[in-house]
């Protein structure tokens, strides 16, 4: 008796056989891993250089921008002020900001107005708002302990005055009607 048997695989070609067809399937799937291997560190690659050439490019326009001289002129051109760089001139404008005259409200005491004897420096009165500031925290968070402590002695202070109290009451009584006597 013979028995035969045919088996169809559709993914084998009728001109090669099955090692062929496997071996083309392992070397295709070891070539798509490789290939995905490659592009994620070719990718990862890139984004290093390009982070870094981004970086260094910002670093070099902030440096140049930093680093200039500049120089302020008025509407006819005339030069008002001049500076060796950003970084001057931004210390240079935040001490005359600091150091500018303000009212007690911190307005700026302007040639507009009259400037009065309490104008001071804006430095100082910002440093005489928050030292009154904390003066007011420290002085609100001292009232508050002190009230609690107040309130706790006098609630002691009354605490012993009435045990003390009940004590001279009971031994004045005893004494009174003689209690030791009517016990005998």
């Amino acid at each position: 008796m013979k028995f035969k048997c045919e088996i169809e695989i559709d993914w084998i070609n009728d001109e090669s056989t099955l090692d062929e067809a496997v071996k083309l399937g392992i070397i295709k799937e070891v070539l798509s891993k490789i290939s995905d291997d490659a592009k994620n560190n070719i990718k990862v690659m890139v984004d290093d250089k390009l982070i870094e050439k981004i970086e260094s490019t910002i670093n070099d326009t902030l440096s140049n921008f930093l680093n200039r001289p500049i120089t302020i002129t008025d509407n006819y051109g005339d030069v008002k002020e001049s500076y060796s760089d950003v970084t001057d001139m931004l210390k240079t404008k935040f001490d005359d900001f600091l150091l500018e005259k303000v009212d007690k409200q911190g307005k700026v005491a302007g040639r507009s107005r009259i400037c009065s004897h309490g104008d001071k420096p804006r430095i100082e009165r910002l440093l005489e708002n928050a030292a009154k500031e904390t003066y007011e925290k420290i002085k609100r968070t001292t009232d508050k302990f002190s009230d609690t402590i107040l309130r706790d002695v006098d609630n002691k202070i009354k605490e012993q005055l009435n045990v003390s109290l009940k004590e001279k009451i009971s031994e004045t009584l005893v004494k009174k009607i003689n209690l030791d006597s009517v016990l005998a």
